[in-house]
């Protein structure tokens, strides 16, 4: 995968808007990427797909009105006649629109410290090798049912305005999710979950996920009832990575503090002293693009810096609201939504493992996953989920029994409140928790962390 293909159609579109508005503003992201997926269930491959394709998303100003166009088309086969209809489309909006206030002009400078995290060998692995890695899987849940997805992804993106501004990158990201299955002697089954999000397929071991799936799988088997109420708990990474993406796409984002649909303050101690909370696009374990969407730069950004709220994330248009500077956080399609930051990481503390921090529980939780999570109150982030493949009784330091899984509503502004969090595991674990956009693509790195209190309000029935 090259950009220079991609580099050269940038330039046709913005010379189409120049032909068809001389003196417009204009940029355009052309991305060319590639998604494949390797499904499996009832431990047998079931479905081998690949996507590969490139996307124009061409926004043009003319005459203080902004408008949006976008274009699919196969590998090198954008026609003449196809860029020059998008940019005329585009233009011809304009004419109809009101006059945009918040259009923050172009940014005109910015270089790239790197052209992204990108392998050869993930960006083109061939459906066997990911079978290869579905079949350690399987092995590795030692007999129990496994289903899941093995994912690679690639991505080539140059970013070009009309004021002289381009900038390219690649990038590749490889995903193991799965589960594995034990059935219950009186009926239904038991679920385990593993999952891995990583720059290179070489860097996941299957079969270490598959073994980890089934272990929490046959831990599970016999499960008891619990009543609501606050217990204090340990969640593992794939819980953590969920509260972490709705902060991220609720609190952090310039667009909710601007229009103040966001508890967060900077320069205030909204958080517990021990948390420090990254944004680190920089780090060679990042996924995605090295600028966003308006061709900022990305850099490394403190959130959260020893339980002090530092700033939000924002766009070119956010900023410009603000009175501040982009922090290049801008996603495609996104300038109505706000920013968003995809590569948050929480750095290891001195919690140690999972074992650990139950050693220093009395009676409480140990959660695996949250799901079907939805926002209650934005601007708190009252939310409500349930638990899933995973959830078991802490006494006294040790991990007891299974539970039935629990419905939670709890607003997240309080769960890492000073005083909750009253530990961090070591080892933070890279986890996806967005599914499998390219455009979003998105790996946040946390460890287990212990919680005092977490509000569970009734099984999850209801």
């Amino acid at each position: 995968m090259t950009s220079a293909a991609d580099q050269e159609l940038g330039e046709r579109v913005l010379a189409e808007v120049r032909r068809t508005a001389p003196g417009a503003e204009a940029d355009v992201l052309v991305t060319t990427s590639t998604l494949a997926l390797t499904r499996f269930a009832n431990s047998a491959i079931h479905q081998n797909v690949t996507d590969t394709g490139t996307s124009l998303s061409l926004r043009v100003n003319v005459n203080g009105r902004t408008a949006a166009a976008s274009l699919t088309v196969a590998p090198d086969q954008a026609a003449a006649d196809a860029v020059r209809s998008l940019a005329e489309r585009a233009v011809a909006a304009c004419e109809v629109l009101p006059v945009d206030p918040g259009w923050p002009g172009l940014t005109t400078s910015g270089k790239l410290a790197h052209s992204g995290n990108y392998d050869e060998e993930t960006a083109h692995a061939a459906p066997a090798v990911r079978a290869d890695m579905v079949r350690a899987f399987i092995d590795g849940a030692s007999g129990l049912s496994a289903a899941g997805v093995c994912q690679t992804s690639s991505v080539a993106r140059t970013y070009a305005n009309t004021a002289g501004h381009q900038v390219s990158g690649l990038a590749s990201e490889s995903t193991v999710d799965g589960i594995a299955r034990a059935a219950r002697d009186g009926g239904g089954f038991a679920d385990g979950v593993a999952k891995l999000t990583a720059v290179r397929l070489t860097d996941i071991d299957p079969a270490a996920l598959g073994a980890t799936a089934a272990a929490k799988a046959t831990a599970s088997l016999s499960p008891v009832d619990l009543a609501p109420g606050r217990y204090e708990v340990v969640i593992e990474p794939s819980a953590a990575a969920q509260v972490l993406f709705y902060l991220g796409m609720y609190a952090f984002n310039g667009r909710a503090v601007n229009e103040g649909r966001s508890f967060v303050r900077p320069g205030q101690p909204q958080f517990d002293p021990s948390l420090t909370l990254l944004d680190d696009p920089e780090s060679e374990d990042a996924v995605g693009m090295p600028f966003d969407a308006d061709g900022t730069v990305k850099r490394r950004l403190t959130l959260i810096d020893a339980g002090v709220t530092a700033t939000a994330v924002h766009s070119r248009r956010t900023a410009a609201e603000a009175g501040a500077e982009s922090t290049g956080h801008a996603i495609p399609g996104g300038d109505r939504f706000g920013a968003l930051p995809l590569h948050l990481r929480v750095p290891g503390g001195a919690g140690g493992t999972v074992d650990d921090l139950a050693f220093e529980v009395t009676d409480g939780l140990l959660v695996s996953d949250f799901w079907y999570v939805r926002v209650l109150d934005p601007r708190t982030l009252v939310t409500t989920g349930l638990t899933r493949n995973g959830l078991w009784r802490i006494q006294d330091g040790r991990v007891t029994e299974p539970v039935g899984n629990l419905r939670f509503t709890q607003s997240y502004a309080d769960a890492f409140g000073p005083g909750n969090l009253l530990a961090i595991g070591s080892d933070p674990v890279g986890i996806s928790p967005t599914g499998y956009s390219i455009d979003t693509a998105n790996r946040i790195a946390v460890p287990s962390l212990r919680l005092a209190s977490w509000n569970f309000t009734g099984g999850s029935a209801g």
